[in-house]
C-alpha cells in the first residue's frame, strides 16, 4: 500500500519562446516553403532550449554557469546572466539538483572501473539498469568511451563494438545519450 497523496504536489510551469522576423515578402515570394523552413527552425531552437535547460537549468541567484558558456555556448545571451528570459533560468536541471544535493563526483580518468565506481555511490533506489541514463558531452563520447576496452572490439562486446558503429547506445545496461549542451567547460 502507498500513501501517495496528489493535494501536496504543486507545479508551475514555464514558457519557452522562438521568433523569426521576416517581411511578407520574404515569406510569400520565396523559391522554397518558407514559412515550412521558419516552422522547423523554430521547432529546432525550442527542443534546443528544452533540452539545454534540462540539463544546465538553474533558478540560484547566481547561476553556476556565470562566464562559463560564453562563446562556446549557441545562444546570443553569452553567458547566463540574471535576465528571466533565459531559458536556462526556466528550472533547477540535472547539473544543478546533484550539485544542490552535493551527490557530485570528480573523476580523475574516465575508465570503466571509474564509471562503476560513481554508479556504486549512487542510492539503492537508483541502481536499476533501466532507470540509469549517462548524459554525455560528444568530446567525452570519443574521447573517452568509445575507446574503452569493455566496448572496443566485437570479440568483447559483439556487433554493438564502437569500432564498428562508431557509438555506444548502452553501457553496463545504462543508456548513453550525447548532448551538445554538456560541454567540457562546466562543473
Amino acid at each position: 500500500a502507498t500513501g501517495s497523496a496528489t493535494s501536496q504536489i504543486s507545479v508551475t510551469a514555464q514558457s519557452c519562446a522562438a521568433r523569426i522576423t521576416a517581411d511578407e515578402d520574404t515569406a510569400a515570394d520565396s523559391i522554397v516553403a518558407a514559412m515550412d523552413y521558419f516552422r522547423a527552425e523554430l521547432q529546432t531552437a525550442l527542443s534546443s532550449g528544452v533540452e539545454d535547460a534540462i540539463l544546465n537549468g538553474d533558478t540560484a541567484a547566481t547561476h553556476a554557469d556565470i562566464n562559463t558558456t560564453g562563446a562556446a555556448g549557441r545562444w546570443d545571451t553569452g553567458s547566463v546572466t540574471s535576465l528571466a528570459g533565459d531559458h536556462r533560468r526556466s528550472f533547477v536541471g540535472l547539473r544543478a539538483a546533484a550539485v544542490d544535493k552535493s551527490t557530485t563526483r570528480d573523476a580523475n580518468a574516465m575508465t570503466y572501473a571509474d564509471i562503476m565506481a560513481t554508479r556504486s555511490l549512487l542510492g539503492s533506489g537508483y541502481q536499476a539498469s533501466g532507470e540509469l541514463l549517462m548524459v554525455v558531452s560528444p568530446v567525452v563520447m570519443v574521447k573517452h568511451l568509445l575507446p574503452l576496452a569493455e566496448v572496443k572490439t566485437p570479440d568483447v562486446f559483439g556487433p554493438a563494438a564502437s569500432i564498428l558503429t562508431g557509438s555506444i547506445a548502452k553501457l553496463a545496461g545504462m543508456d548513453v545519450l550525447i548532448s551538445g549542451f554538456m560541454t567540457e567547460d562546466l562543473n
